[in-house]
């Protein structure tokens, strides 16, 4: 999420971005870290982005499930504006690879679609998460007040059946199965954040 937004810094000219990377549910010393650094204390908007791991083999660590409700309570405290972010859309691996990578391996040059393989992505979208996010991180966001945002909104269109899944010069936009952006597909999607007032929506 920060690289679309830091790579697309001159479409956003009034608004500065910082990245603090931290586990919602870590230990109170790691959360100190976050609330004493000097970004945290001049930022006015918080945006939780997240693939909100239950982090079992990390001592000291709860669920970031668990630990969201009291982190955006904390974040209050500190008179932040606080927004909520779902799961990036993520996709199951075909035959072990990754989609497009699969895909290119699998099709000839003339048989090549861009829309086959938007189609594609769409049809291998992770149900687990996408339904994580509607029925636990959105209800956890509407329960504390705060606006939540829906990345499905700039990665997919559920109506078209499609995902985007290359930029405009054709370059892959995922770097593993987890809705990671590569460099060119956080620039790509940056862009679609600001055009579609992705920030503003709620």
């Amino acid at each position: 999420m920060f690289n679309a937004l830091y790579l697309n810094q001159d479409l956003y000219r009034n608004m500065e971005f910082a990245r603090f990377g931290i586990q919602i549910g870590a230990p109170d010393n790691i959360i100190d870290e976050l609330l004493s650094s000097p970004n945290f204390k001049a930022a006015d908007i918080i945006i939780i982005s997240s693939r909100y791991n239950k982090n079992k083999t990390r001592p000291g660590y709860i669920s970031d499930f668990k630990a969201l409700p009291k982190f955006i309570d904390i974040l209050k405290t500190k008179q932040k504006q606080v927004i909520v972010s779902s799961y990036s859309v993520e996709f199951k691996n075909l035959h072990k690879k990754p989609i497009f990578d699969w895909y290119i391996q699998n099709t000839s040059f003339d048989k090549f679609s861009i829309s086959d393989l938007e189609n594609l992505y769409f049809k291998h979208r992770k149900k687990a998460t996408l339904k994580r996010s509607k029925h636990l991180i959105k209800k956890i966001a509407e329960h504390k007040n705060v606006p939540f945002l829906d990345k499905r909104d700039f990665m997919c269109e559920t109506q078209a059946k499609r995902c985007d899944a290359v930029t405009t010069a054709g370059y892959k936009l995922y770097y593993d199965p987890f809705g990671h952006f590569t460099l060119a597909g956080a620039k790509h999607f940056g862009k679609r954040i600001h055009d579609i007032n992705w920030l503003t929506a709620n």
